[in-house]
């Protein structure tokens, strides 16, 4: 290279910015590991997501047969493609909606529904845990994630709103949990395993969260109500009912490219496939347990609860989109509570998610969400790990008791 010639310009192998294939160009090293290295880093407080914007603004592009153009310049027209190719992608999220479509098991599309349900959450959070000094711009990114989440709008286009009110009623629930709302924890429990199965897995952080001597009420609450508004659809159709709950509690042995195992298996042994969903749940439970015994805060059963969503998503083989969403919201849930100036962990879930599902395809998407999915796994049990530290038990909480400890 001639003295002087510019070393790192932006590349043509471009997903957002080129900003990570023109770095791999200039140290000629594989732009994949370049991503991986800016998602690592973008669960440290948002410095990857800063670096990269700064470099975005800063790195030229080349032009043939013209002189280069400056990165501010080119930074716009990459924003007008992204546009687009997310308006490709989810066009009831940016511009005009898709032609209805149908899931995998052929469920009909909803029309023209939004996920209303996510907005209360993020207005709760808000109003929870985030002080009126600090509102303003980072009330509408915490409502835009909550309800126009491409995993949101996912679930509701292809025919499964309930989806997003189970995930935010999960998530209100622990939340209810942490500021000793034991009637509105038993509730929202309860509505959300009437709504979905997998609901269960944020029955044990919720218990814990509550007040020892409320719990196995709390538990027995959640569990009648449930029942009671499960009832009439076992009455109704006993058959059909049996069917549904054995379909929701295995999966098929095909993989998808956001699971764990395509890494391993793109088709599962049968024997493997039918345990699936029954570990997933079951890991709940000692993970919990584990907490409880270590002493873990009320105030911190938010990053335990989004572990537990993470080790759904990764270990399911059929891994859909929406399927991250109960993820998603703990973490913004998380960031709220943390009073951070943006919700980074949730930002950041949700580009890398829009990453593996939009740019990339085979083996290649599912190396880079392993890399994210376990950053994320390793962040979360870093968090819990401070959290019951002696330190950490010391100080003095919202919620006055430990979920290991007696009121």
């Amino acid at each position: 290279m001639p003295a002087g010639e510019q070393a790192f310009y932006r590349g043509s192998d471009r997903i957002v910015g080129g900003v990570c294939s023109g770095l791999a160009a200039g140290f000629h090293v594989d732009s994949l590991w370049v991503r991986i290295a800016f998602v690592l880093l973008a669960f440290l407080q948002g410095v990857g997501l800063f670096i990269y914007i700064v470099l975005w603004l800063v790195m030229p592009e080349k032009v043939e047969g013209r002189a280069p153009r400056s990165g501010f310049d080119s930074m716009a027209s990459d924003l007008r493609r992204v546009r687009r190719e997310l308006q490709g992608q989810f066009g009831g999220l940016i511009g005009p909606r898709p032609a209805a479509t149908s899931d995998p098991a052929g469920a009909p599309a909803a029309s023209g529904s939004r996920p209303h349900q996510s907005v209360l959450l993020g207005v709760v959070l808000l109003r929870t845990f985030a002080p009126a000094s600090r509102r303003g711009a980072v009330s509408i990114v915490v409502v835009l994630l909550a309800v126009a989440s491409p995993a949101a709008t996912s679930a509701v286009e292809l025919g499964h709103p309930e989806e997003v009110l189970c995930a935010a009623l999960s998530v209100l629930a622990v939340v209810a949990a942490m500021r000793s709302r034991v009637v509105a924890t038993a509730v929202l429990l309860g509505l959300a395993l009437a709504t979905k199965q997998w609901a269960v897995i944020a029955v044990p952080p919720a218990v814990l969260a509550v007040a020892p001597r409320y719990r196995w009420g709390v538990a027995a609450g959640a569990a009648g109500l449930a029942a009671l508004l499960t009832l009439p659809q076992v009455l109704a159709d006993p058959s059909g009912f049996a069917s549904v709950s054995q379909h929701a509690a295995t999966a098929t042995n095909d993989t998808f490219v956001q699971s764990w195992w395509y890494l391993v298996w793109h088709t599962l042994p049968g024997w493997l496939a039918r345990s699936t969903h029954p570990l997933i749940v079951l890991a709940a439970f000692p993970l919990t347990v584990l907490a409880y015994r270590r002493g873990l805060r009320a105030d911190d059963a938010l990053p335990l609860l989004a572990l537990l969503f993470l080790i759904r998503c990764v270990l399911d083989p059929v891994d859909n989109y929406y399927y991250h969403l109960p993820l998603l919201l703990a973490l913004l849930a998380w960031d709220v509570k943390m009073r951070r100036q943006l919700p980074f962990a949730s930002l950041a879930a949700t580009l890398c998610l829009i990453v593996t599902n939009s740019f990339l395809d085979g083996m290649t998407a599912s190396a880079f969400y392993f890399a994210w999915t376990a950053a994320l796994a390793g962040v979360l049990c870093v968090v819990l790990r401070r959290a019951t530290s002696a330190d950490r038990r010391s100080a003095v909480a919202q919620a006055p008791y430990a979920l290991g400890q007696p009121a």
